[in-house]
């Protein structure tokens, strides 16, 4: 196996990019994250591709404009979570900071929700995300993009707060109603949808809680406890095919179809106890985890980073951390086949330690064959053999980058 492809790292925020065009698919049947545009920080990242024949870096559209006040880009990095969305010519049609989306000249169409929560004092109210934000092309639709992302709870356990996933639905072929009203600036297009009166005969799944007309947060995981974060990816058959949503809180995954006439919830899948190991599971408490999906020609295949411990009574509040891998499997309709949890190292830490240790990034290759991962404690790098559930570890010196999410580099 050639383990030398590029690996794009990124210290806190996760970026993928869908594409889409008549009659092709938006996410390759291989590897979902060969993604041909990112976004990382300020700066537009377009790989060598059918349209254009070497790398290609641009700083994101910042207007200046006197008249457009606070509803353009100021050119301010992402913290929390940002994507783009471009067309099948890989020309840019809006992109995410932060739970602000802007066109492709940099002008807002639709406002974040404040960090302190407080939806009456934004008009569209999308959450900041944790980590990362992921937009899903509707089946058959040019021009209408599904978009996720997350708030990160409080605690946990039950009856504490826990992480939720919000959605809203993006049509770039509507004129940009929303700077019209607010800036009198005119000719700019791109409009959330009213979830119930602009898309009234679209089924919906039961909401959990309604942010504003424009985002909705979907039901997931298991309702008897609750997880602090959690992560989500998608992949599709093709342009107008059904796309699937996975999403975990770090003991379940809920998976989501989204059709060209309803996003159904197909289920919650538990991840099952070692047998004879009193473990306790640790709730996903810190963002840096990942959850990668990838379509092969037979199945849908899942994988995503968690950790669990066992005390340790020789040493007083010390417990043994261990680092795992659990990797699932679907048919193409989306029916569960199987669930590994594949434990990748473990050791003794004392509770108090600040590099009480967790799986951070994890990425297929492009074939599907194997998931790498990235982890704060030596080995920081290494992958996981699907073919026979075996780790390895790999020699790189990722230094600070141990600590961050993986996609693969088109290649």
């Amino acid at each position: 196996m050639n383990r030398h492809f590029l690996l794009k790292a990124a210290l806190s925020v996760a970026f993928w990019v869908p594409l889409w065009g008549g009659g092709s698919a938006w996410l390759t049947p291989q590897a979902n994250a060969q993604q041909t545009q990112w976004t990382v920080g300020a700066t537009r990242v377009a790989f060598p591709s059918t349209y254009q024949s070497e790398l290609v870096q641009q700083t994101l559209p910042v207007p200046n404009d006197p008249q457009a006040g606070d509803w353009q880009y100021d050119g301010t990095p992402a913290v929390r979570s940002q994507e783009l969305i471009q067309d099948q010519f890989g020309n840019l049609l809006a992109f995410l900071i932060d739970g602000n989306i802007y066109d492709r000249d940099g002008y807002r169409i639709a406002d974040a929700l404040p960090l302190s929560g407080n939806n009456s004092a934004c008009a569209a109210c999308l959450p900041q995300g944790i980590a990362q934000a992921v937009v899903v092309p509707f089946p058959g639709d040019c021009y209408k993009f599904l978009i996720l992302t997350s708030i990160l709870g409080e605690g946990h356990g039950s009856g504490t707060l826990p992480f939720r996933v919000y959605l809203t639905v993006l049509d770039m072929a509507r004129p940009n109603t929303m700077i019209e009203q607010a800036q009198d600036i005119t000719g700019h297009f791109g409009a959330l949808l009213d979830l119930d009166l602009d898309l009234i005969e679209y089924e919906w799944p039961e909401w959990n809680d309604n942010m504003s007309i424009f985002v909705r947060e979907l039901p997931i995981g298991l309702e008897t406890f609750f997880h602090v974060a959690g992560y989500i990816d998608a992949v599709d058959a093709g342009f107008d095919q059904e796309k699937w949503i996975f999403i975990t809180d770090g003991i379940a995954v809920t998976r989501y179809k989204l059709t060209a006439t309803a996003l159904t919830n197909e289920g919650t899948t538990v991840v099952p106890p070692l047998a004879g190991v009193d473990e306790n599971i640790e709730p996903n408490k810190w963002p840096q985890g990942e959850l990668e999906v990838v379509r092969t020609a037979n199945e849908m295949r899942v994988a995503y980073s968690m950790h669990g411990y066992v005390f340790y009574f020789p040493e007083p509040n010390t417990y043994i951390n261990r680092r795992y891998i659990v990797y699932q499997r679907y048919t193409l309709a989306g029916a569960w086949i199987s669930t590994d949890r594949v434990l990748v190292d473990e050791h003794a830490v004392d509770a108090s330690d600040p590099n009480w240790s967790r799986m951070n990034g994890v990425e297929f290759s492009p074939n599907g064959e194997y998931v790498y991962f990235v982890k704060r404690q030596s080995p920081y790098f290494g992958y996981l053999d699907l073919s026979d559930l075996s780790v390895h570890a790999l020699s790189e010196d990722l230094s600070a980058y141990r600590y961050s999410q993986l996609a693969t580099a088109p290649s």
